[in-house]
């Protein structure tokens, strides 16, 4: 596919040619913790630069459960990480109001645990009555001791030998679109963004890091850059990108799977316990629900992470202990990533610190111009970002302090009405709620392009539902390359079809902003079910098994009426 951006936020491929590459920070990681740091200096009037060899968040960020939580376990090992996590849930709270959605967790405790039931019970109440002292940080409420009666009035699907419970609270998250809002806020203060672009290689002058080439996956074309400093935020990829500038970073990575359902559960997290005594969960997220996690010891390539039989069976297997009617809902997809956790020997992979680290190399490998951030959570983004900054404006001189937790993110600020709002486009106001939350109180910016054509109103993806003025405004303001970016943006297929409804079409709008061909599009729409059906595959069985088989039919007749290579699609 050519490359033919007109997207005002991306390095187009005819800049390279006669724009100046220097700049004082290359980012190289796309994640929330990239994409933080990119804001962080861009706001401090840092000239940056940030890469990623997929779309933003793709990796660690896409793949977490979605949740700016305090970490109530972390209280029995690492209470710094409590409060960090908590302290800056209220920052993101602040900033982006309209991406965050209250989750109440309820841990059940179960008749058949006996007595060590009723003492985990009392530790748990014990524990949360701590966790109380945090939850002001976050804008949490208190917990509750539940009794059986209040217990099933909440959660009616809980298995009936309960003998009682509590609840706190936690806070979800869109987290792509929180990587799109941090992107896109270094962009307005004049970063650059170039996604799909992988880095092969640090630019070296002795033992001193001047730069980065990279290969455009988009084009094939290899690019080149200068800069005072290179930032590595690339998750589980650091090791290897550290290894290109003769550094070394040491991780434990450990692999999560979460299953996503069809729908919601209930508005309401529940807890159990897997049959290794591990904490495991089922939460509202979007409009669906996840069960997650499980946390295991990965030394295989990050970039071939499959999902296996076993995990699937563990996850439900803890899950029905408290939920027994779980396996009614349709599972719909798998998620895996990899956590980044810094090293550690002689721990079980849930005791391992979910704290971060920043490594001047300069000071452990004698490399100049180079710095990594590793670990961390996803609730504490923001201020690993923020310490990442602060090394980087100390090296390049200055002075400019740390302002992202007052400046609101794109989006962010007040609200919009969305009963006004739909009143006035005349849209549905389910569908303009589910925008707002997307887009915040940009959200009528995205509804003027009704205004200027009709057919912008209609639904491409009932299940989110997504709007085709949505799309259209984010392949032109938000950074979309590939049609595939565009699940990350608006979340178009990530509802109960995963995309047989609404894929397709979102290419053919893709094609039409870009001036595609249509063996351009086609193959771009190829890919698309080829990443989708990469999640899908280890759950489909039966009838889903049945289903997905004839659409992939339908879809494969579509793509290749012209002989169209499909041979990757499946």
């Amino acid at each position: 596919m050519q490359d033919r951006e007109s997207d005002g936020c991306l390095i187009r491929e005819r800049d390279f040619g006669r724009m100046k590459r220097q700049f004082d920070v290359i980012v190289i990681g796309g994640g929330v913790n990239g994409c933080g740091v990119a804001r962080d200096l861009a706001l401090r009037g840092v000239k940056v630069l940030l890469l990623d060899k997929g779309d933003l968040s793709m990796g660690t960020s896409w793949a977490s459960s979605g949740m700016i939580h305090g970490g109530i376990r972390y209280l029995l090992s690492d209470v710094s990480t409590t409060r960090k996590s908590c302290t800056d849930a209220g920052y993101i709270m602040r900033i982006a109001p309209h991406l965050i959605f209250r989750i109440p967790m309820v841990y059940p405790v179960l008749k058949e645990e006996g007595l060590a039931g009723r003492v985990k019970l009392e530790g748990a109440t014990a524990l949360f009555s701590v966790y109380d002292h945090f939850q002001p940080l976050k804008g949490g409420m208190p917990h509750q001791r539940l009794t059986v009666e209040e217990l099933k009035r909440i959660v009616p699907d809980v298995n009936p030998e309960v003998i009682g419970g509590v609840v706190t609270d936690e806070w979800g998250i869109d987290v792509p679109r929180l990587c799109v809002a941090n992107a896109l806020h270094a962009v307005e203060l004049g970063a650059k963004i170039r996604t799909w672009s992988e880095v092969t290689n640090l630019l070296m002058d002795g033992k001193t890091v001047t730069g980065v080439r990279w290969k455009d996956v988009v084009t094939g074309r290899i690019h080149e850059a200068s800069s005072t400093l290179v930032i590595n935020c690339a998750g589980p990829w650091a090791p290897k990108i550290a290894a290109m500038a003769g550094a070394e970073v040491k991780l434990r990575p450990a692999k999560g799977v979460h299953l996503v359902l069809d729908r919601r559960i209930g508005d309401i997290g529940v807890l159990a316990s897997a049959i290794d005594g591990r904490q495991v969960f089922v939460i509202p997220h979007e409009n669906g629900s996840l069960i997650g996690t499980t946390d295991d010891d990965y030394y295989g390539d990050p970039d071939e992470l499959v999902v296996t039989e076993d995990e699937i069976a563990y996850l439900f297997q803890a899950v029905e202990r408290s939920l027994p009617g779980i396996r009614g809902a349709r599972v719909v997809k798998t998620i895996a990533g990899l956590r980044p956790t810094l090293f550690e020997a002689d721990k079980y992979e849930d005791d391992l610190t979910r704290d971060h680290r920043v490594y001047d190399h300069k000071t452990g490998d004698g490399v100049h111009g180079f710095v990594t951030l590793a670990g961390g959570k996803l609730a504490a983004y923001r201020v690993m970002a923020e310490e990442t900054a602060d090394l980087a404006c100390r090296k390049l001189r200055v002075s400019a302090r740390c302002v992202t937790h007052t400046v609101p993110l794109p989006g962010g600020g007040e609200q919009p009405d969305a009963t006004e709002l739909a009143k006035e486009f005349g849209i549905d106001p389910y569908a303009v709620r589910r925008l707002i939350f997307r887009q915040g109180n940009r959200a009528r910016d995205v509804l003027e392009l009704v205004r200027e054509e009709p057919r912008n109103a209609a639904l491409i993806c009932d299940c989110e539902p997504v709007m085709e003025a949505e799309i259209r405004y984010c392949i032109r303001h938000e950074m979309v390359r590939r049609p595939v970016d565009l699940i990350g943006r608006c979340r178009i297929s990530e509802g109960p079809c995963q995309g047989y409804g609404c894929l397709m079409q979102a290419a053919l709008i893709f094609g039409d902003e870009r001036g595609l061909s249509h063996a351009e599009v086609m193959n771009e729409a190829a890919y698309m079910l080829q990443e989708k059906w990469k999640w899908r595959r280890p759950v489909l069985t039966g009838a889903q098994l049945a289903v997905e088989d004839l659409y992939r039919m339908v879809h494969q007749a579509v793509l290749d009426p012209k002989g169209v290579s499909t041979k990757e699609v499946f």
